[in-house]
């Protein structure tokens, strides 16, 4: 069984795969999330904006990865093979 995991502006299909390659999008998410935490955490004390700066970039890169995750959903449950 395999789910579109891309597709062009026309809405044909680029990229097909199984589930298991979803979760790539969530572990690359993730991975930046605490990647940044860690890079907060040593220069929170010396350089606050750039903290600052890096949190809300990190809370940004979860809210795409949730919208391409969403993006997916929806496109797998309407698709018809």
């Amino acid at each position: 069984l395999n789910i579109i995991l891309h597709y062009n502006i026309l809405f044909r299909v680029d990229y097909q795969g199984s589930p298991r390659q979803l979760f790539t999008i969530t572990l690359v998410g993730a991975l930046i999330f605490v990647l940044n935490l860690i890079v907060i955490k040593l220069i929170h004390q010396r350089e606050k904006f750039i903290s600052y700066l890096l949190l809300s970039t990190s809370l940004v890169s979860q809210v795409f990865v949730i919208i391409a995750i969403a993006a997916i959903i929806l496109i797998n449950s309407r698709s018809i093979y």
